[in-house]
């Protein structure tokens, strides 16, 4: 959630109070977040001690190779995008830089409730599973297609 979330909402409080306040309020927030996991989810016993070796061998695992850098080049994109979305609102589009954040607050909710609609979808009809991460993938490719 953070990419469809955090991200916006840090752009927003930086916006409106500064990077500092958005740095300490999130951080504040994942601190608070951290407690909360610790004290309301059980504990799990490992079953095994798990030697760095037996992780670096399941890299061996195409589907899980596959899995790792799928995941390394979504969440590299989602964040490396963040970079070059406020230049481009204001420079192509000519949006005031005072309406980036919210703007940006804006696209990550819809985001949210996108991949929250789009992941009960498969829930419900076992038979037709799909990747439901194609369409957040597929709604950021015609964001950028889009353009200027």
């Amino acid at each position: 959630m953070v990419p469809v979330f955090g991200v916006p909402l840090g752009s927003l409080i930086g916006e409106l109070t500064g990077w500092r306040v958005a740095f300490a309020s999130l951080s504040g927030l994942a601190l608070i977040t951290s407690i909360f996991l610790l004290a309301a989810l059980p504990s799990l016993a490992a079953g095994q001690a798990i030697r760095p070796r037996l992780l670096v061998g399941q890299f061996r695992n195409p589907g899980v190779r596959a899995g790792i850098i799928a995941t390394f080049l979504i969440v590299t994109g989602h964040f490396s995008a963040y970079t070059f979305v406020s230049p481009a609102l204001q420079k192509s589009s000519g949006i005031d830089e005072r309406f980036v954040g919210p703007l940006l607050f804006g696209f990550g909710l819809a985001g949210m409730i996108g991949d929250f609609v789009a992941g009960a979808a498969p829930a419900r009809r076992t038979h037709h599973r799909a990747d439901h991460r194609g369409v957040p993938g597929g709604r950021d490719a015609a964001v950028a297609a889009a353009g200027p």
